[in-house]
């Protein structure tokens, strides 16, 4: 169970600790009720269960770690260890359940579109005002390309695990400070959050480089990128704290207007 190494086991809890922190499948959840009581409360319960899902890829990684010598389709680094396993032991459609259940790209994929729409297109100077049938068919454009995208990058052979890790990396080594600590951090400021994912952003795809997206140091590129967010966060919010710099709008400004 250690085969591969200590510094990938941590690095690894770290990535999915990072990742699921800023995932759309929590974030999409807490962000959008009705007050912060209920929001807390919806982080709990989305954490404890994303706990209790992942107890399955890691029993099913071990059977197929145990039944490695019968399943001569099994991946050398165990990429498909999944579906291979519920393959071969289980009916078709339990290995279709959990592959779609352990899949996030439809979350990513509304959530990409959906910041396309609502906040780059009127943010970069969309001004005509889209109707709900339009942003409805926009959005699902976005999806479409986006996946064509993704099919084209996965012809050109390209590692699913590897492609999976970035992708994880790409969405969250950034926003990890500005989500984790924007709303714990009293008086945070607008700036420190916005700087934070761009220098953890840029930071990630730095390391991924130099490391070739393993460890580097004993630190996973997503570890690494969260790191200089997180440094990032505090620097920014120490320098515009003593320069007076108000804090940034309160994400229940409506809650507590009331």
């Amino acid at each position: 169970m250690t085969q591969i190494g200590w510094a990938s086991i941590i690095g690894y809890f770290f990535n999915y600790f990072c990742t699921f922190l800023c995932g759309p499948e929590m974030v999409s959840r807490f962000e959008t009720c009705k007050d912060e009581k209920t929001a807390v409360r919806a982080s709990f319960l989305c954490a404890i269960l994303m706990a209790a899902m992942s107890i399955f890829p890691t029993l099913l990684g071990l059977a197929a770690f145990a039944l490695k010598d019968q399943l001569p389709s099994l991946a050398e680094n165990g990429s498909n260890a999944m579906m291979v396993v519920t393959g071969a032991y289980a009916p078709g459609v339990i290995t279709g359940l959990i592959c779609a259940t352990m899949s996030s790209a439809d979350s990513n994929l509304l959530c990409m579109s959906t910041m396309i729409i609502n906040d780059i297109y009127p943010g970069f100077g969309g001004k005509k005002k889209l109707n709900d049938k339009q942003t409805i068919f926009y959005t699902r454009a976005c999806n479409v390309v986006a996946a064509l995208v993704a099919m084209g990058i996965s012809m050109f052979g390209v590692s699913l695990v590897a492609m999976n890790t970035f992708a994880f990396g790409i969405r969250c080594a950034g926003p990890f400070a500005a989500y984790g600590l924007g709303l714990a951090v009293p008086k945070a400021t607008k700036n420190s959050g916005m700087i934070s994912i761009f220098t953890g952003t840029i930071a990630f795809v730095v390391w991924q480089l130099l490391s070739n997206g393993g460890t580097l140091w004993f630190m996973m590129p997503v570890v690494f990128g969260s790191l200089v967010s997180v440094i990032t966060f505090y620097v920014v919010n120490l320098i515009e704290w003593k320069r007076g710099v108000p804090a940034a709008p309160s994400a229940y400004a409506v809650e507590e207007a009331k």
